[in-house]
């Protein structure tokens, strides 16, 4: 019941703010952009989970980070939050959002400042910014905190992708009650020689990213179209920070969760995810090629650590 009051005031919200004035064409640049629109075509599992509500949230001076929320009808087993990867807007991850609503999970998703539909930096332009990782961690963790509010009795459980993953594994149980973390397809290091810069014309070949495609196409408030040199650099801090075992043994107040390590196709050389699970217990690394299978993997990793976790 005390996820009640966050879905109503977020309802309230969307009924006040989520609706664009047919006059007004702006949209102020460190605002969340919670007015997306369902591309045309777009094939219903992709679209919304049922009762889905976007809004802002403001940390400190950063620009508004983007989050939204869906509960299942009825009592939920667990807080699942997604961390969008820096890639795609928090659209492209919908299907995920409904495969785990259907498990019975109340389901958040997250972008950061400075990416997706979340508000811009100064001067930003069109590319994914942000001047130092640890934005995304403070707002996150804040997010937490203050709209999610866990508990050690009923912990959140951090669901991170691509560049999301890092935010993910940084995130302090100390003062955060984490179940678990799942790193799906993490970010260790540049693929290519050059970033990728978006085009409308240019269609991916990967699954999630052609969702996110079409949602940016329907949508130019979610269009970013490379990355800023400065996120580049952030990138590789943050890659560095959570691989590293003798930063993280320091940077924690607390006994570290429990770490699911997931890697897809296009992932990066197979012995790299284990970086991530120096000095972690428990720290299992999975390899799936369809993220359709993803959801499964989460609830079997969320099963299996419950017990121990809201014992501890």
């Amino acid at each position: 019941m005390r996820l009640l009051p966050a879905i109503v005031a977020l309802t309230v919200l969307c009924a006040t703010g989520c609706a664009k004035n047919q006059d007004d064409t702006s949209h102020h640049p460190d605002k969340a952009f919670t007015d997306s629109q369902i591309p045309p075509g777009l094939s219903p599992q992709y679209f919304p989970p049922a009762g889905f509500v976007w809004s802002g949230f403001k940390s400190g001076n950063l620009p508004e980070a983007r989050y939204g929320v869906a509960a299942p009808p009825t009592s939920p087993r667990a807080d699942i939050l997604i961390v969008a990867d820096a890639r795609f807007p928090a659209e492209a991850y919908f299907e995920l959002a409904r495969d785990l609503i259907s498990l019975n999970y109340t389901v958040w998703i997250y972008e950061a400042p400075g990416q997706g539909g979340s508000g811009r930096y100064f001067l930003q332009g069109d590319k994914v910014h942000t001047p130092d990782f640890h934005h995304s961690v403070q707002a996150v963790e804040d997010l937490i905190g203050e709209v999610i509010r866990p508990s050690f009795v009923r912990p959140v459980y951090i669901v991170g992708t691509g560049t999301g993953a890092l935010t993910a594994l940084s995130i302090d149980p100390k003062t955060i009650p984490i179940g678990g973390a799942v790193a799906y397809s993490p970010y260790l290091r540049l693929l290519e020689p050059a970033p990728t810069v978006w085009r409308g014309e240019d269609i991916p070949s990967e699954a999630w990213a052609q969702t996110a495609h079409k949602w940016q196409r329907a949508n130019p408030d979610l269009r970013l179209r490379a990355v800023s040199q400065t996120w580049q650099t952030e990138m590789d801090k943050a890659v560095d920070t959570v691989t590293s075992p003798g930063l993280k043994r320091l940077s924690f107040g607390r006994e570290a969760p429990p770490r699911l390590i997931i890697t897809s196709e296009e992932a990066a050389a197979p012995n790299d995810p284990g970086r991530m699970c120096a000095g972690i217990k428990i720290c299992p690394v999975k390899r799936i090629f369809k993220n359709k299978d993803l959801s499964t993997e989460i609830n079997k990793f969320i099963e299996q650590t419950h017990t121990q976790t809201t014992s501890r």
